[in-house]
């Protein structure tokens, strides 16, 4: 078992019959071995998704898509919901706890398995989607058959335009409640911004405006208590 993903794919060694003659077992071997390869490759592909959720750029929805991908691990192994509820608890165990009993300080990522686990995507809705989560969306539409360069530089512009307006409103503003008073403080603030001449003002407040093409729904807000 590579050690990479040792601690995702938690058997030591895979194991399986393949026949009853050596013949039927180099008639097998292909088959079981194409599998394993695709099984260490998607445990490959979950640790770096785990570690881009966690990570401190990602947003709410990453974190949670990372959670909901954690629960359906361990529905596909067979968990109960008494056993999704324990293994909630367990891991709340790991965090102080307030006044009220919940606990404190809890990455996204580890809220958000929490509360799925405890409650299903049913009842725990998808944070609504950021203008974060745009960028994200937009940059991977982008990527299409342009240069590395070209694709490096397009990122460079976006990520400096949404970080002005990030800094400008305090937060990573929901899509659906940006405001006109939130369009007036991202351009007085790109005014006030020394730094910045006239020309790039205008710039950024171009492309600022520029709709992403994304297409993304509100999500219903789940309104009991929940982990924070």
């Amino acid at each position: 078992m590579p050690k990479d993903v040792s601690a995702i794919i938690t058997k030591r060694e895979f194991k399986r019959k393949l026949g009853e003659s050596e013949r039927e077992a180099l008639a097998a071997y292909p088959r079981f071995h194409a599998q394993v390869e695709k099984e260490i490759a998607e445990a490959k592909l979950g640790r770096v998704r785990s570690e881009a959720a966690s990570s401190a750029e990602a947003t709410e929805r990453e974190a949670y898509a990372e959670a909901l991908r954690r629960r359906a691990d361990l529905v596909a192994a067979g968990a109960s919901d008494r056993d999704l509820a324990l293994t909630a608890d367990s891991i709340a165990e790991a965090y102080p706890h307030g006044w009220d009993y919940e606990p404190e300080g809890v990455p996204p990522v580890e809220r958000h398995t929490i509360n799925l686990l405890r409650l299903g995507p049913e009842r725990y809705k998808a944070p609504e989607p950021t203008l974060g989560d745009a960028t994200v969306f937009y940059l991977k539409e982008r990527g299409g058959n342009e240069t590395p360069e070209a694709i490096h530089r397009f990122e460079v512009t976006i990520k400096r335009i949404v970080g002005l307006v990030k800094e400008a409103l305090g937060r990573d503003p929901v899509l659906t409640s940006l405001t006109r008073e939130d369009a007036r403080k991202v351009r007085d603030h790109m005014l006030n911004r020394l730094t910045i001449t006239g020309r790039c003002c205008r710039t950024h407040a171009r492309d600022e405006v520029s709709p992403f093409p994304v297409d993304f729904k509100p999500r219903e807000r789940f309104r009991r208590r929940r982990v924070r």
